[in-house]
Order: C-alpha cells, then sequence, then structure tokens
C-alpha cells in the first residue's frame, strides 16, 4: 500500500510543476475574497504541513504510542509566515524540497512503522499509513484548489 501512496504523491509533485510553472506573479497572488488563500499562501500553507508531517513522520518512529499528533493553527500560520508577500520561486522550492525528502521518508518506514497507532488531533486512532494517506490527499485537494483559482 505504502508504494501506491508513495507513486500517488510523485505524480502529484510532477503534476504540481507543470501547474506551477503556468502561472505569473499575478496568478500567484490573486485572492479571489479576503477571506480566502492566494495560490502562494495555498503553497505557504502546504509548506506548513510538510514541516508538521515531517516531524510527526519521524517522531512516531521513537515516541510511546499511541502517538497522539499535536496540532497546529493553520490559518494563523499562514499570516504569521506572511506567505501572501513571500518570495514566490524560494517557497515553491522548498516546498518541492520538502516533498522529496518525505517521500525519502516513505521509503524508509518498515511495515510495523506503518502500523504505528496514531491518535489525530480530532481523537481518532488510526495507524501511521492512514496518517501518510491523507497527508496524499491534502496536497492533492490544494492543488486542486490552487488550479481552480480563477483570477479576474
Amino acid at each position: 500500500m505504502i508504494d501506491i501512496i508513495i507513486n500517488r504523491h510523485r505524480a502529484s509533485l510532477l503534476e504540481a510543476k507543470e501547474l506551477f510553472a503556468q502561472f505569473d506573479e499575478k496568478d500567484w497572488r490573486f485572492k479571489p475574497n479576503v477571506d480566502r488563500w492566494s495560490r502562494i499562501e495555498i503553497v505557504g500553507h502546504l509548506v506548513d504541513s510538510a514541516i508538521h508531517n515531517y516531524i510527526r513522520y519521524n517522531e512516531v518512529t521513537f515516541a510511546p504510542l499511541p502517538y497522539a499528533v499535536r496540532p497546529y493553527n493553520q490559518v494563523e500560520l499562514v499570516k504569521s509566515n506572511q506567505y501572501q508577500h513571500a518570495n514566490i520561486a524560494d517557497l515553491i522550492e522548498l516546498l518541492f524540497a520538502l516533498n522529496k525528502r518525505l517521500l525519502e521518508k516513505y521509503e524508509q518506514f518498515s511495515e510495523h512503522t506503518l502500523g504505528a497507532e496514531v491518535i489525530t488531533a480530532e481523537g481518532i486512532q488510526t495507524q501511521l499509513i492512514f496518517m501518510v494517506e491523507g497527508y496524499v490527499d491534502h496536497f492533492q485537494n490544494h492543488l486542486k484548489q490552487i488550479k481552480n483559482i480563477v483570477v479576474v
């Protein structure tokens, strides 16, 4: 199952590279409305998500089980990191570097580690493999958002 997840994520990253090459600065910074994220803010959110999940994936290998996922405030992180004004090329490069490392991490996981019991931030007991799959789904959902923002 992990091989399928890894291949899905690799395909998502390739799709993202092709998609991102289509946008200019105006496209990246356009906000559909004041309460919605721009494309570059979504990328920043994905960077935050990758960082938090990388820490979780490492901790689950040595922390007492079941591993309790520590939540983080996604909206406030996007604001405090000021992604709307970030250097677009640098943030995209960081996103791809972090996700390359996540793929390497996934390949390192043993079946035992993938079966580790995890308690999500919502209090649901699951296994690490499903947390990894959830991250890949999350990445793909945000790619769809990025694709569907219409600049007027």
